[in-house]
């Protein structure tokens, strides 16, 4: 996982109109591109994991703690808030637990998504 800080990003470029690169992405499979709106009571024992590629999140409001089940069997956890995104990793198992209301910007993979949840698989968040 990668949190990349876009807001300080924007603060301090790195000279006038050159860009400032904060991670790398392939894109070489069909992507959804959109926005999405997490109201802050959601339930927060929903997984998700994407085979087809990586995924990344753009915070624009709120805060969000995800938890990153890499697939050599690391966890990851990372606060993000706004002007920051998380960039994850093909395969790996990811949830968040929502603080506030969020608003995301969202790059994913079209093709080899799974969701569940921990009442389905009887797993603990760490």
């Amino acid at each position: 996982m990668s949190v990349l800080d876009i807001e300080g990003a924007l603060a301090s470029p790195a000279e006038p109109g050159a860009p400032r690169i904060l991670g790398s992405y392939s894109a070489s499979v069909p992507c959804m591109v959109g926005t999405l709106t997490i109201p802050a009571d959601s339930k927060d024992d929903s997984w998700e994991r994407h085979d087809g590629g990586d995924e990344l999140i753009v915070i624009l409001r709120g805060r969000v703690t995800f938890t990153i089940r890499l697939p050599d069997g690391t966890t990851e956890v990372a606060e993000v808030g706004p002007g920051q995104a998380v960039l994850i990793p093909r395969g790996a198992a990811h949830s968040g637990y929502i603080a506030d209301d969020v608003h995301v910007f969202f790059v994913t993979p079209s093709d080899g998504n799974v969701t569940w949840t921990d009442a389905e698989t009887g797993a603990r968040r760490p």
